[in-house]
């Protein structure tokens, strides 16, 4: 049987700072909140995007937290983009622009492929290079919180799984969601 902690279900729930803040400290991860919080307001202006609650609230309260452990790839504000912008183009060259401008760069997979958020939907897409694919990988911000979770114990060998398919199945179980490309997920992700 697996031993693992998932301190908090979603961003936003009841003590859900409290809960994160304690488990990432039993990791050895300062906790430090958005030095200016107007830098939110800022973003969102330049992005012509109103950032989903939960998106919002984790960089307000964990937005200073800088660990090569913990959500390495995820970008400071000032870095979101469109990923119409040309640093993108080897990934999505087949694509319109319109389609382009609907997706929020935020974090990079570690094959430094660009992970999305849709910014009506607040749905979390990988687009990817190798192969030249894209697919909604999770529902929200708050999933992809919890996948880095799961990340962190496994890397720093507090979680250990007996194959990739005890892996694969076990976090296809723990992060569902319809239309997700779980295959794609665990090949670029996972």
């Amino acid at each position: 049987m697996l031993k693992y902690s998932i301190p908090i279900r979603k961003i936003g729930e009841s003590d859900w700072i409290n809960k994160l803040t304690t488990f990432l400290k039993e990791f050895d991860i300062d906790v430090k909140p958005l030095k200016d919080k107007h830098l939110l307001i800022l973003t969102e202006q330049r992005l012509h995007w109103s950032m989903p609650n939960d998106m919002k609230e984790y960089y307000l309260n964990f937005g200073g937290v800088c660990s090569d452990d913990f959500l390495f790839n995820l970008k400071s504000l000032q870095e979101l983009c469109l990923l119409s912008d040309d640093d993108w183009a080897y990934v999505t060259e087949n694509l319109n622009s319109q389609t382009l401008s609907n997706f929020i760069v935020y974090s990079e997979s570690p094959s430094s492929d660009p992970l999305c958020i849709q910014k009506q939907s607040g749905e979390i897409f990988l687009f990817s290079h190798d192969p030249l694919y894209y697919a909604k990988v999770y529902n929200s911000f708050s999933d992809y919180l919890i996948s880095e979770i799961i990340l962190l114990q496994e890397q720093l060998g507090d979680l250990e799984f007996e194959n990739t398919e005890e892996k694969k199945n076990f976090m296809s179980q723990l992060l569902k969601g319809d239309d997700i490309d779980i295959d794609f997920r665990n090949l670029k992700l996972e």
